[in-house]
């Protein structure tokens, strides 16, 4: 992954209040870098203060439209990588991880290291273990 990160798809956790704090400090960066983000179905729902529904902001896609994501960002444990693996599972974009569980064997930016380590992802990600998935072709 060295090409710029222009389209980032947005997973967090299942109880919304879990990713929130974390999620308004990613929303920051995203944005601050013009970074477009994609939700997989169910998410907007999820949090609909922070992306309501005559935002243009954001915008859902289906599980294949997550194709076009440049990286697909999850904001929770290891629980919410598992689902996120599975639902990128050959779609050839790399997952990248804030760890909000207690464990985090699968994510490597803690959340209290989001503003530092998130751009790591856009300079193609020095850490092995930053990345899961597969890569694409």
């Amino acid at each position: 992954m060295g090409e710029a990160v222009e389209r980032v798809a947005l997973v967090t956790h299942q109880i919304p209040e879990v990713a929130g704090e974390v999620l308004a400090q990613v929303l920051a960066v995203l944005e601050q870098r013009g970074v477009r983000v994609l939700l997989p179905p169910g998410e907007r729902i999820k949090h609909p203060d922070v992306y309501p529904e005559e935002t243009q902001e954001c915008c859902e896609v289906s599980r294949e439209q997550i194709a076009e994501a440049d990286l697909c960002l999850v904001l929770g444990g290891d629980g919410t990588m598992l689902r996120t693996l599975r639902l990128t599972r050959d779609l050839g974009v790399p997952v990248a991880g804030v760890n909000l569980g207690r464990v985090g064997f699968l994510a490597a930016i803690r959340r209290d290291r989001v503003a530092e380590d998130l751009p790591v992802c856009w300079k193609g990600g020095s850490w092995l273990t930053l990345f899961w998935g597969w890569p694409r072709g």
